[in-house]
């Protein structure tokens, strides 16, 4: 099985415990995090972008 463009956070956390021995507990936390994480950045990177634009349009 390799990773397709479709999949879900779980079958991702699924393939990567098949290949690491992860359990698959642990992977699909670390797949929860790196959500989270990559959601945080994007809504920082928005409000960053926002902000810009109020600065111009003043």
């Amino acid at each position: 099985m390799s990773i397709q463009p479709e999949m879900s956070r779980e079958q991702l956390a699924q393939l990567r415990a098949l290949r690491s021995k992860e359990t698959l507990h642990d992977a699909l936390e670390r797949a929860r995090k790196a959500s989270y994480a990559a959601n945080l950045l994007a809504a920082r990177d928005r409000a960053r972008q926002d902000a810009i634009r109020r600065m111009h349009a003043k």
